[in-house]
């Protein structure tokens, strides 16, 4: 029935024998299995989002106390299979590894499946390079921070004439706020020692 839906025509011929109750059984297993793979995407999603959100914290963590060694990109694999390797399957979320057996027949359903994934990892993507602007802009905020409370102890300045300092040193040397920071913190480093 479903075969001749999608040809368009009246092809019922190709259907002889096949009952209702058996072509609702058969789609209804393929329903169930993408609906499992649906799930298991899903897990899949929440426990990257869950790492992710555990490494920005320990990266944060790490930029509080001056450093940003150690910062690696992680990356998870879906495979879509038609028969799962058990030895693979032990690898499980722990190795970034996802495997999904797919019925071979259906080359619409993979391809769908296919498309679904790719969008996800896409969306993925863009979500890791915002946190990734983001945690740079909260680390250039913290440098700049630092630096202005420096100025504002050293040279006895209100917080807005520390950063209007700041500001206009920058522009005058053509550099970023941040990097007249940065060279602030330096130099105080070095009268310290």
């Amino acid at each position: 029935m479903r075969k001749a839906a999608f040809i368009g025509g009246n092809h019922l011929s190709d259907l002889a024998g096949v009952t209702a109750d058996a072509w609702f059984e058969r789609t209804t297993r393929r329903i169930d299995a993408m609906k499992a793979i649906e799930d298991q995407l899903a897990a899949d999603l929440q426990h990257l989002c869950a790492d992710k959100l555990a490494e920005a914290r320990q990266s944060s963590q790490r930029t509080d106390t001056g450093g940003a060694e150690g910062i690696t990109a992680t990356a998870s694999v879906a495979m879509l299979v038609t028969e799962v390797d058990p030895a693979l399957n032990n690898l499980g979320l722990d190795g970034g590894l996802g495997l999904y057996a797919l019925d071979s027949s259906q080359p619409k359903t993979i391809r769908s499946i296919l498309d679904v994934i790719q969008s996800q990892s896409r969306r993925i993507d863009e979500m890791s390079n915002q946190l990734e602007s983001a945690r740079l802009a909260l680390t250039e905020r913290n440098v700049i921070e630092r630096a202005k409370s420096l100025l504002m102890k050293g040279r006895r300045l209100s917080e807005k004439e520390a950063y209007a300092l700041i500001r206009e040193t920058a522009m005058n040397q053509n550099k970023r706020v941040f990097e007249i920071a940065e060279a602030i913190l330096s130099t105080a480093e070095i009268l310290k020692a």
